[in-house]
């Protein structure tokens, strides 16, 4: 490996002078040339176990096609199966569709992306980062994508996950373009949806007198359009309709019951990003200010630090978790200077008993299907006014802001006693600062916020890298005083108060093609919570081990152990009030491709749950997909069946499913029962696509399925979807790449 990477760095520095003199044409047939060179050698090599040896090279080439589309999907899926399940059905992942979909057509140049850019794929951390950094700056630019295997940290699997969205083009050959080459090569997106239950739900059945407790019909209605340049521009807009709801009638004449548009520009003059109508700002570790997805414990066991994206266009349908009004970006020599103002109005629950109308809690379902839903519709309005200014070197960032947000009502405090220290008032004025910094191979990074009454919340911590093994640390401090309704940072609460807690997360090689991750968080809680009326304490921790025979076939076993403090079930003054409760959880879990177009994934699941005052409980889940993506044809299916069987609801288990584009699916098996979905999608013509997914949930000893308004009298909850997806402008069809990365051991 050393020897290769030194020979390769002493041809480019030998031939750099040459190269500035070569033309377009002969520097591509030059590099197309190296290519080949490399492909060949590499065959050499595999054929010779003694040069194998000579060399200590790890990677070796062989002639493996992929579609790139493909390994799309299963780089998606991959990632989504990861994170989703630490963050339950109600997350919001569009926006990281939405970024991995725009590297996809429009792949970054590797050679030449900043380490913003890349910190955006997700797909690598910062370690792996600043070795490709440190490899381009001692052995020049890449020539070839085949390079990356020699970059110290860059696994098979890596590369593999990455290839679909990065380039390797010199960077005298990228061409410049102007506004109006940009305006040429923007891409229209259409997309419109349908879905339903087709089981009639108890909220759509008629009274005596022939109403219901649903105002509107059982149909669930999106649509989206949105024109954009992934460097330069985007505007479109989202109209949503929920199962329920009214739809041009009733109390709603407007047609749907969420509109959300936005027009948003990049790199124009001194301006880095302009952004009106609707959009999501990104600011430090997300304790100050954090709209959008952010992420939180999961396999990703060290990458915990938040890559905030700044300003960014909002797409989603999510009546949530956005910003409407207008920002700016300004880049300032290294300083980067951010300023917003937004206007909305927000549904909640008010009480108008006492002398003025006050909000008792607010509603963020977005939902407006019964009087009671559509009674809590646009209660009150939010104003929030906020400045951020950066500072940008090559090995640091500070930041700082304030952020002052202003209500027309003021909030009251709840009537339980673990509301005691929740936000009253009419506004809320927080600022702080956040840094990260590099020292070495050390990645610090941290955040600290105050709001008006000087309560603090902080988080500190550090990524590196020892011998190839990653490892993560943070310590977090959320008073339980502290009111920011625009935070989501890392931890265990939804909101950022009331926690104390220490995280260590580790991964890397073991032996042969066997890998681990690990991570170990343990918490404490100050003040009481829902249903714990003591200060209490807990930790979490998964430990996985990896097996990849191929970059296509993936094995793991991963045991999580969790421990949390609850009220006793038991009404016994010689109880203790608070017992703890102990969870586990195995899984094993595989993903094979039997044949090119046909994959694999089959899972076995348990949860143990213990407790001092209630018996042993426990539940299962085991599912089998079957994913068929032809190369040639334009039709692509997957599909699941799984059993599950759990004793109650605090044992069910969830598991993320392959849906629809921008449609996210993370749902909890429990009870007894059997789960099945088909999605098949089919692309008639360039740039169209049309999708179908049909599932059903099975409960053969239930004599009804759900609760509430929701309930279904019977066995089964049947659904369907279909969707059309329409692209043109400047769609380009993906070239497929060449790339082996089996080890030397094969």
């Amino acid at each position: 490996m050393i020897f290769l990477q030194n020979q390769i760095s002493s041809f480019k520095l030998s031939f750099r002078p040459q190269w500035r003199n070569l033309s377009n044409i002969q520097r591509q047939d030059f590099s197309t040339a190296v290519e080949m060179t490399i492909n060949w050698f590499c065959k050499k090599i595999q054929k010779k176990l003694w040069i194998i040896l000579l060399l200590g090279s790890t990677p070796l080439f062989s002639q493996i096609q992929n579609n790139n589309e493909t390994v799309k999907g299963e780089v998606i899926d991959r990632l989504l199966e990861s994170i989703a399940e630490q963050n339950g059905d109600n997350a919001d992942y569009t926006n990281l569709i939405e970024w991995l979909d725009e590297y996809f057509y429009n792949p970054l140049n590797i050679n030449t992306a900043k380490k913003e850019d890349l910190e955006k794929l997700v797909i690598i951390d910062e370690t792996q980062i600043l070795e490709l950094e440190r490899y381009i700056k001692i052995h020049g630019p890449l020539l070839s994508i085949y390079e990356l295997q020699l970059v110290r940290g860059w696994d098979k699997q890596t590369i593999f996950l990455i290839l679909p969205f990065i380039k390797v083009i010199p960077a005298l050959e990228e061409k410049k373009r102007t506004f109006k080459n940009y305006l040429q090569y923007g891409k229209h997106e259409v997309l419109m949806r349908y879905q339903q239950i087709f089981e009639e739900q108890s909220g759509f059945l008629p009274d005596t007198l022939g109403n219901t407790d649903y105002l509107g019909s059982p149909q669930q209605l999106y649509f989206r359009y949105r024109y954009s340049h992934s460097d330069k521009y985007s505007f479109g807009f989202t109209a949503k309709k929920d199962r329920g709801e009214e739809f041009f009638g009733g109390n709603n004449s407007r047609g749907f019951d969420f509109y959300s548009g936005h027009i948003f520009l990049k790199k124009l003059w001194k301006f880095k990003s302009i952004a009106l109508g609707d959009y999501q700002l990104q600011i430090g570790q997300g304790l100050n200010f954090w709209k959008g997805f952010g992420f939180r414990k999961s396999s990703f066991s060290t990458s915990i630090i938040r890559h905030s994206r700044g300003l960014g266009a909002y797409t989603s349908a999510n009546s949530n978790n956005y910003l409407r009004g207008g920002a700016f970006e300004l880049e300032l020599w290294k300083f980067t200077w951010t300023s917003f103002f937004s206007y909305d109005l927000k549904d909640a629950t008010t009480d108008s008993t006492s002398t003025q109308e006050v909000i008792t809690s607010i509603s963020n379902t977005g939902l407006h299907r019964t009087s009671n839903e559509v009674s809590k519709r646009e209660r009150f309005t939010e104003m929030v006014i906020g400045n951020y200014v950066q500072f940008n070197h090559s090995f640091i960032s500070v930041g700082a802001g304030v952020y002052y947000t202003k209500y027309n009502l003021n909030f009251q405090q709840g009537s339980q006693s673990y509301d005691l220290y929740d936000f009253t008032g009419n506004y809320q004025l927080n600022g702080g600062f956040d840094y990260k910094m590099r020292l070495g191979n050390v990645f610090l990074f941290g955040e600290l916020s105050i709001d008006k009454d000087f309560n603090h919340a902080l988080i500190q911590g550090l990524e590196s890298s020892v011998g190839g093994f990653h490892f993560s640390m943070s310590y977090r401090d959320y008073s339980k005083g502290f009111n920011n309704y625009h935070s989501n940072a890392f931890g265990e609460n939804s909101l950022a108060k009331n926690e104390r807690g220490f995280y260590l997360g580790m991964q890397g090689a073991l032996f042969g093609k066997f890998t681990f991750t690990s991570y170990f968080d343990i918490y404490q809680f100050p003040w009481l919570r829902y249903n714990v009326d003591a200060p209490s304490w807990g930790f979490d921790g998964i430990t996985q081990i990896n097996y990849s025979p191929s970059y296509n076939s993936n094995l793991y076993l991963r045991y999580k152990l969790s421990q949390k403090a609850q009220n006793s079930l038991l009404d016994d003054t010689y109880t203790e009030p608070q017992v703890d409760v102990m969870q586990h959880n195995i899984r094993l879990h595989a993903v094979f491709k039997v044949l090119p177009s046909v994959s694999l994934r089959s899972r076995m699941e348990a949860v143990f749950i213990s407790r001092p005052d209630a018996s042993f409980r426990w539940g299962f889940l085991a599912y089998q997909d079957v994913s068929w993506q032809p190369l040639k044809i334009p039709i692509s299916a997957s599909a699941r069946f799984a059993i599950f069987r759990t004793d109650d609801f605090d044992t069910r288990i969830y598991a993320y499913e392959n849906d629809l584009l921008y449609n996210f699916s993370v749902p909890f098996y429990y009870y007894k029962g059997i789960r099945w979905y088909v999605n098949f999608t089919y692309k008639p013509a360039r740039g169209l696509s049309i999708a179908l997914r049909l599932s059903q949930f099975i409960y053969p000893e239930e004599t009804s399925v759900g609760s509430g308004y929701d309930m279904i009298n019977g066995i089964t909850k049947t659904e369907i979807k279909i969707q059309l997806r329409y692209r043109f402008g400047n769609i380009h069809k993906k070239k497929e790449t060449r790339l082996d990365i089996e080890d030397a051991n094969d």
